[in-house]
């Protein structure tokens, strides 16, 4: 899973704020550089990425979804990115 910055806010967001994503109620921490792997036990899951100012306080920008993740060949590639205002929500905008 990826979670990705629009490029108006992008620098923003980078400089001050540390993604996180939300799958079935856990946060887990990652980073804008690499992709992170996350193990499921279900095939569908509740998850969302958003950020945390300072690595502290509220996960803002995260509206977890329904998504099904069950997959053959191995995986799901997910990418989450943000709208162009800091306020936007990160959503899914690509399933490989």
């Amino acid at each position: 899973m990826n979670v990705k910055t629009h490029w108006m806010n992008g620098w923003f967001i980078r400089m001050f704020a540390s993604p996180v994503l939300c799958v079935n109620g856990k946060q887990i921490p990652v980073s804008f550089r690499a992709p992170t792997v996350v193990s499921v036990e279900q095939p569908v899951v509740r998850i969302g990425a958003g950020i945390r100012y300072f690595s502290r306080g509220p996960v803002l920008g995260c509206e977890p979804e329904l998504c099904r993740v069950d997959d053959s060949s191995g995986g799901v590639n997910l990418v989450f990115k943000n709208g162009v205002w800091n306020h936007s929500p990160f959503t899914i905008v690509s399933v490989k």
